[in-house]
């Protein structure tokens, strides 16, 4: 009778090529599943927030919302749609009077992963005016 030993090194010693190849194969579907996924897409509507100096508001804006178009892994957009996220505009530096701002990539704050594919609209026109102080 054999030992114990020589049966299991012959167990894995034999057809070793099989194995091997067996073993590869597993190893690329495991790969391919786990990092093979492609980028889902998600559009959202997102609030319009602004940053203003003192005494200062914004005013006469049609939409209060941007659809924003963001391209990324789905676990990464599905918090992405579950969080409250705004787009911000900082205007502090943007004279009275009617303007035109432009709705930067910047503007909008993605988790790292995801990327923005487009923001309709590109640009708001508003209002800024000087609040006076009865």
């Amino acid at each position: 009778m054999k030992s114990a030993l020589p049966m299991a090194s012959d167990a894995i010693l034999n057809n070793w090529l099989y194995k091997l190849v067996a073993l590869v194969v597993a190893l690329a579907i495991w790969a391919t599943t786990l990092y093979g996924q492609k980028d889902a897409l998600l559009l959202r509507s997102m609030e319009l927030e602004f940053v203003l100096r003192p005494n200062f508001v914004a005013t006469s804006l049609r939409d209060r919302t941007v659809q924003v178009e963001v391209k990324g892994p789905r676990h990464l957009l599905n918090k992405f749609s579950q969080a409250s996220n705004a787009v911000t505009l900082n205007l502090t530096n943007e004279p009275e009077g009617v303007r035109r701002i432009a709705i930067r990539p910047t503007d909008i704050n993605l988790p790292v992963g995801l990327k923005l594919v487009s923001v309709a609209p590109t640009e708001v026109e508003l209002t800024i005016q000087e609040v006076k102080k009865p």
